[in-house]
Parts: structure tokens; sequence; C-alpha cells
């Protein structure tokens, strides 16, 4: 589902944000000169933002048996969508995985709901 009616509208404010990032103005210059208010600025930018925060759901990994490669990697690292690195030992075998990335995605969760 997406995170807005309108995603062309979304899209088109995505790129006027990016363009203030690279403009080097203020936000209230930036809107003047683009013929938008402040207000709307500041509502779209926390409009995206919260969106990209909200996560993207689980996406279910086989992890194959240690027997199965010929090279076992030493850590295995997941990148949440926030930014935060959940560094694994990849000896760890599924019954350490499987409930702490349970316990992962419910805090991420839990935190994407509390959010502003």
């Amino acid at each position: 589902m997406n995170a807005f009616p309108n995603p062309e509208l979304a899209r088109q404010w995505r790129e006027r944000i990016e363009r203030f990032d690279d403009a080097g103005t203020t936000i209230a210059e930036f809107c003047h000169a683009e013929g938008y208010s402040v207000a709307s600025f500041y509502q779209w930018r926390r409009r995206l933002r919260q969106a990209a925060c909200e996560p993207a759901g689980f996406i279910a990994v086989e992890v194959p048996d240690n027997q199965e490669l010929s090279v076992v990697p030493a850590n295995i690292e997941i990148e949440l969508p926030g930014g935060a690195i959940v560094r694994l030992n990849a000896h760890g075998g599924v019954s350490v995985f499987e409930p702490l990335l349970a316990a992962v995605v419910a805090a991420t969760d839990a935190a994407a709901k509390e959010a502003p």
C-alpha cells in the first residue's frame, strides 16, 4: 500500500526537498523562490520523513546449514531501514537467529509506531 494518496505529488515534493538540501538557502528563501508556503514545506518534509521511517515489512531469509557452505562467514550484518546494523555471529544457528530477529522486528515496529 502506498503511503500517499497522490504518489506523483509526493515525488514532486521529494525532488523539491532535495533541491532545497542543495540550495544553501533558508527554507523561507527557498519556498519564496519556488512559490510554495513554508508551512507546506514543513508538512511535506515531515510526512516524507515519517514514510521513510516506516518499516518495509519482514523479509524471510533462508539460512543454510553450515555444512552446506564451503566457506562459512564469520559474521552476518543486516542493515535496517533506519540505518541501524545488526551483527550476528554466523555460527549461532537458526535457534539463535530466529528469536533475536523477531525481537529486532518487534522493536523496530514499536519505534515506528511511537515516532511523531
